[in-house]
């Protein structure tokens, strides 16, 4: 019992290394590329169009599935 909770301490004590030495992620530039944008749908409800509608006004390149 002793040597599970030594293998559970060591591994957390890892994961915090990691973490901590792994640095933050670089921001996405400005052109990171077309995305797609996908609306599940089940039916049609009474606020679908200004749903699908509200996406129509997005700036950049992406494709609507």
């Amino acid at each position: 019992m002793l040597a599970l909770a030594a293998v559970a301490a060591a591994y957390q004590i890892l994961a915090i290394l990691a973490c901590v030495f792994r640095g933050r992620a670089k921001t996405p530039t400005k052109s990171s590329g077309p995305i797609s944008v996908l609306k599940p749908v089940h039916g049609v409800d009474p606020g679908f169009r200004e749903a699908i509608r509200s996406h129509t006004v997005l700036q950049g390149d992406y494709e609507f599935l």
